[in-house]
């Protein structure tokens, strides 16, 4: 059963998700009217989930309390996914002095996990994400052409806006030996300081070898 869902969105859709704590396996299924849900092919093992809600056109979501379990294959576990915190993070993405719209925003909590609790940005670049525990977070902003990142630590309600506009790195990707152009190659760009082993973005190189990947912190 999932408690606690936001009143008057009758168009709102809500799911259910869990994810392998080892593996990374995933599942889903949705809630019911009756706020309840059953999922038949969770990952057996040690399983972290959650319940995702959002209105119809992903501007506003809203993210549960996550629940560990153990599942055992071939057996039937009940759980309770309550929706418990109303802290609401909102602000405005800009970039270059310009809105961006469409662009997802994700909070995710420092040292979990999980999907992390997101929002969509209007055609003003305004954005709004509820349900957040308090606490560090590494907040994602990605779409096209888009990938930024930052930390930011959840206490209570507050705005946060967001420029994205950094830098640009551009270059080129080529064979040591002969110099000839390498189409196809993956470019990643790694932060120093922080989670230096997961990659901030990446850029694939074109037909004559050319990358380009903007907004980098």
């Amino acid at each position: 059963k999932v408690v606690g869902l936001p009143a008057g969105e009758e168009m709102a859709v809500a799911v259910v998700m869990a994810i392998a704590l080892e593996g990374g396996a995933t599942a889903q299924a949705m809630v019911d009217p009756a706020h309840t849900f059953r999922m038949e092919d969770a990952p057996a093992g040690r399983v972290q989930v959650r319940a995702m809600w959002a209105t119809p056109n992903a501007s506003t979501m809203r993210s549960s309390r996550p629940v560990e379990l153990t599942l055992a294959a071939g057996t039937v576990t009940e759980t309770v996914i309550e929706f418990a915190s109303d802290v609401a993070i909102k602000g405005v993405v800009v970039k270059g002095g310009s809105p961006v719209p469409g662009a997802m925003v994700s909070f995710a909590p420092t040292g979990r996990t999980d999907f992390g609790t997101m929002g969509r940005t209007d055609a003003r670049g305004a954005y709004e994400v509820v349900g957040l525990d308090n606490g560090p977070h590494k907040v994602f902003i990605y779409g096209t052409g888009l990938s930024y990142s930052m930390d930011y630590t959840v206490s209570g309600s507050a705005e946060l806006d967001i420029d994205v506009t950094g830098g640009t790195v551009s270059g080129r990707v080529a064979r040591a030996d002969t110099g000839a152009p390498l189409s196809g190659a993956e470019v990643l760009f790694f932060p120093l300081g922080g989670r230096e082993n997961s990659p901030a973005a990446t850029a694939t190189s074109g037909a004559q070898g050319a990358f380009s990947q903007e907004s980098l912190r």
